[in-house]
């Protein structure tokens, strides 16, 4: 049988790449040719009608594509219809081709009905009443259409589209044609746009270009699409199958111009193989919501009302297109498909005006047609459905769906079902009303308009409530509580300090600005507050909303992994010795010792101050103990073990590893707690905090606290004695341990002075949580607190390994000190420049308990490594950096997908949400991790 054009010259390309499937093996045209070929070779040599379950695989492209090079006529199908579907039951295909089984089912009683011999591919449109119809299209439609598309939006060498729409769908048939008939290639995908597959996939095999309808635009601008920079590979993204809101337009348009990348609006019908008209990128964001010229090759015109031609600009008329593509005809059943071509222009349905530089928009709908989700339905045919059914009904709509008034006593339930038995909708996108009788205006016809009204007036009516149960709501996936109560405020349930920055930003959603100590609040006071409205002055003022303590956590936290890195290439005992000592990297990790943790736990205090239930601060205590227990006790028996035994590797045993690594196991000491220390001693600050507030009066505490903070913030002078007065408190608190013999404790497991030492930075950060704007006075630099910093830090790094009493006392005196400056420092500048929400930065703090669990023990293993090789230890440090971090990211993800583990390394047993509209985020208070204790 002679071979069909569309695909019949792939060979051609030779070893050009055509498909990555969904294993990840490239195949040539030409191998991919051969492979078609073989996958339909059972089929009889006759010309027959083949159907096809279209799925975005290997073997179904093959099966597509081998059926057409075979000269067969198919029929593509969804992948989940077969033989029973209204479809193939009407149309009789001679064979099925189903995925369940990757084989061939021949038809019972084949059909004797004849097919044209132009006949290449049949495809369901997506509109009318329902009923089994086919669109027609010969092999010069599919080929005709495939080259223009490829000329309009400049296919160059190497292009490769990856799939993000079924192919039985005409714009997910059209990718295919056009890549595979001009030499590109087509990377198979059936991942979502939302997940991270998708986008593994698409970089790993330099995906350049994007397909998507309306919602795929609006799951990547939710996705945060445009707020990074799209993946190297990408040359261009297209948008047709419905109308996208030119706001949208506009954003993706500034996007594509400000990366390089061109983005194209486009039009279509199934009618026409699909493709009618485009808009140049050049010419999109002026135009956004036009859909442009014609494709090569193809023409347009506007008819009026009386069938006439309109010539001149801004006359609204019926669009009509003509060119080679238009189909053949519709088919109703078999014997249509022997049928010739019927049509020589397409009556689109849609009206339409020309503008006075030559390109189309589209006004409205001739016949009463919307186009949800891609899928064109008619509202009259819905409405003569429903009369069949018994039911009175006015069908009205636009692109998002389906608004149906329904005559009593018909239940919404039932006009919907009935709808979504012949519509495949998604249930949320129809809309039913039930009225005593259909509205009408004078003349008699159904008002439309005052429908619509009536949905626009329930949407209102209902959006506050809604609102506030959805805030009710989100706030219980964010803590993890599905029983959480309305009465129960923020710092109540136990929110902590990652999830200050989530919940302000879902309540400013909801309310539209962040009312000022909502942190007490309850969900039910809460919910009180009126919405305001955008522009209220009262909204524009105010304090910041402390987004720039996420800039400052994720810092910190990112910190601990070089700090580590480095600690291998010390000249100071640790777990292992990656290499020769390096000066460089000495002096890198004392100068982060000397702020990093004095910094993490100022901020621990400032956000227990904050969340500590007042009323109830023995609960709240114990809620954080399990919350700092759980992982605290995980990493104990889990991971730290496993340091032990890189530990064993790296520095040897005299009676063997497994020995020396059951000797450590068997030995108490400071290894058992290596880097989880500060834990205990949060849970110590934290019992301390509780205290005052369950034996004293909870209002006297806060106007203690408030009363000190104003105190110590009301001067330099008052800060300077504020942090003189945490140095001496630290030095005589250790004074005072020394003597009584309690510097460590539990084999010297606790290490009592340095939490003496670090408490006053605790304390510190209570103060300032006090009232909300004393963090933003605090954070605050001048000339002598930058001097005061960097004068501590210098001195720190030349005498805290200094064994003298002298030296001993003057350290502990500047921990607290410098480390008060540094902080000031920190969140100075992350308040002067970074208080904005970043979408990343969240991402990365949420992921900040595992990370730091895990990235000592890959940290240890690393540098044990190391330590065979001879590399300069700069470079070590590097390559150990990166791969610790990229490793510990991948550990989060396993963890975050398993419930045991979350609670394992999270002490969180549900998975928490960074925004109410995601559907799951994993999340623990920031642990930037330790410092003196891992260098002990």
């Amino acid at each position: 049988m002679e071979r069909r054009d569309l695909f019949g010259h792939m060979a051609l390309f030779g070893s050009d790449l055509a498909v990555v499937d969904e294993t990840g093996r490239a195949w040539s045209h030409k191998e991919f040719a051969a492979f078609a070929d073989a996958a339909c070779a059972s089929l009889p040599r006759e010309r027959c009608l083949i159907a096809v379950q279209a799925s975005n695989t290997l073997r179904s492209l093959a099966a597509y594509v081998g059926a057409s090079r075979a000269g067969h006529a198919v029929l593509l199908l969804k992948d989940t219809e077969g033989e029973d579907s209204p479809l193939a039951m009407r149309f009789q295909p001679d064979f099925l081709y189903t995925l369940e089984d990757d084989r061939w089912h021949p038809r019972q009683s084949p059909s004797t009905a004849g097919l044209h011999p132009d006949l290449a591919v049949l495809l369901a449109t997506s509109g009318s009443t329902g009923e089994p119809k086919l669109v027609r299209l010969s092999n010069k439609n599919l080929v005709s259409n495939a080259l223009s598309i490829a000329e309009y939006l400049e296919f160059a060498p190497g292009e490769r589209a990856i799939t993000t729409l079924p192919f039985h769908y005409s714009y997910g048939m059209s990718v295919i044609n056009s890549h595979l008939a001009t030499g590109g290639a087509i990377i198979l995908n059936e991942a979502s746009l939302t997940e991270d597959a998708f986008w593994q996939r698409f970089e790993a095999f330099g995906a350049t270009s994007l397909a998507g309808v309306p919602h795929s635009f609006d799951l990547l601008e939710r996705g945060g699409f445009l707020a990074k920079p799209p993946p190297a590979s990408l040359r261009y993204f297209t948008q047709a199958g419905g109308k996208l809101p030119q706001e949208t337009v506009r954003r993706f348009a500034d996007f594509a111009e400000r990366h390089g990348r061109r983005f194209y609006v486009m039009y279509g019908q199934t009618e026409a193989a699909p493709r009618i008209a485009y808009v140049p990128p050049a010419l999109v964001k002026q135009y956004p919501v036009a859909i442009g010229v014609p494709v090569p090759g193809g023409a347009i015109s506007l008819l009026d009302e009386h069938g006439a031609p309109i010539d001149a600009p801004g006359i609204e008329g019926e669009l009509v297109y003509a060119g080679p593509n238009v189909m053949m005809g519709y088919g109703l059943k078999r014997a249509d498909l022997a049928g010739g071509a019927e049509l020589t222009e397409l009556r689109t349905g849609d009206l339409a005006v020309l503008n006075a530089d030559g390109l189309y928009t589209i006004t409205g709908r001739k016949s009463r047609f919307i186009k949800p989700f891609g899928l064109r339905i008619g509202l009259d045919d819905i409405e003569a459905r429903l009369r069949q059914a018994g039911i009175a009904a006015a069908v009205a709509g636009d692109d998002t769906g389906l608004q149906i008034a329904a005559v009593a006593p018909a239940s919404a339930e039932a006009v919907a079902d009935l709808v979504l038995r012949h519509h495949d909708l998604p249930a949320a996108s129809i809309q039913v009303i039930q009225l005593p009788e259909i509205p009408r205006l004078p003349s008699g016809k159904i008002d439309y308009a005052g429908i619509r009204g009536m949905f626009a007036a329930r949407a209102a009516a209902t959006r506050l409530s809604e609102q506030r149960l959805s805030l009710h709501a989100a706030f219980a996936r964010l803590l993890g509580h599905p029983d959480l109560g309305r009465d129960q405020s923020f710092a109540s349930a136990g929110g902590d300090s990652l999830n200050y920055i989530n919940a302000s930003l879902l309540i400013e959603e909801h309310l539209n600005f962040l009312p000022e100590g909502w942190e007490q609040m309850t969900i039910r006071e809460l919910e009180a507050i009126p919405r305001r409205q955008a522009g209220d002055a009262a909204q524009q003022a105010g304090p910041s909303k402390l987004y720039f303590l996420d800039q400052v956590r994720a810092a910190l936290m990112l910190l601990g992994i070089p700090f580590h890195a480095a600690l291998a290439y010390i000249d100071f005992p640790w777990i292992v010795r990656a290499g020769e000592p390096s000066a460089f990297l000495t002096g890198f990790a004392d100068f982060i010792s000397t702020f990093r943790m004095p910094a993490f736990f100022l901020l621990a205090g400032f956000f227990a101050m904050m969340f500590v239930d007042q009323r109830n601060a023995m609960k709240w205590w114990r809620q954080r103990t399990v919350q700092l227990g759980v992982p605290l006790i995980s990493t104990i028996l889990l991971l730290n073990p496993l340091m032990m035994l890189a530990y064993v590797l790296n520095n040897g045993s005299g009676t063997g590893v497994l020995s020396g690594w059951l000797s450590r196991l068997g030995t108490p000491g400071p290894h058992w707690i290596e880097h989880v220390w500060f834990l205990i001693f949060l849970i110590v600050y934290t019992l301390l905090l509780a205290l005052p507030y369950r034996f004293g009066r909870p209002d006297s505490v806060s106007r203690m606290a408030s009363a000190a903070g104003s105190l110590i913030l009301g001067s330099r002078v008052n800060l300077a004695l504020a942090a003189i007065a945490a140095g001496v408190f630290s030095m005589l608190s250790v004074a005072v341990l020394k003597v009584l013999g309690m510097t460590f404790i539990f084999w010297n497991m606790i290490y009592l002075s340095e939490m003496a030492s670090l408490l006053p930075v605790f304390a510190m950060g209570c103060l300032l949580a006090a009232r909300r704007e004393y963090i933003e006075r605090f954070a605050s630099i001048d000339g002598p607190a930058v001097a005061l910093a960097l004068a501590g830090t210098a001195t720190l790094m030349q005498i805290h390994l200094r064994e003298e009493a002298v030296y001993r006392a003057l350290t502990f005196f500047l921990v607290p000190l410098t480390g008060i400056y540094w902080s000031k420092i920190l969140l100075f500048v992350a308040l002067r420049w970074l208080d904005t929400p970043n979408v990343w930065v969240r991402k990365l703090v949420n992921a900040s308990m595992t990370i730091y669990l895990v990235h000592m023990v890959i940290i240890v293993f690393l540098g044990a490594a190391f330590a065979l090789v001879d590399l300069p230890p700069v470079g070590e440090f590097l390559i150990i950096t990166v791969a610790t971090g990229v490793l510990s990211l991948g550990f989060h993800q396993l963890v975050s997908r398993n419930w045991l583990l979350m609670f394992l390394f999270t002490g969180i047993a549900k998975g928490r949400q960074s925004r109410p509209s995601q559907a799951r985020n994993e999340a623990h208070p920031l642990i930037p991790g330790p410092l003196s204790q891992s260098r002990r």
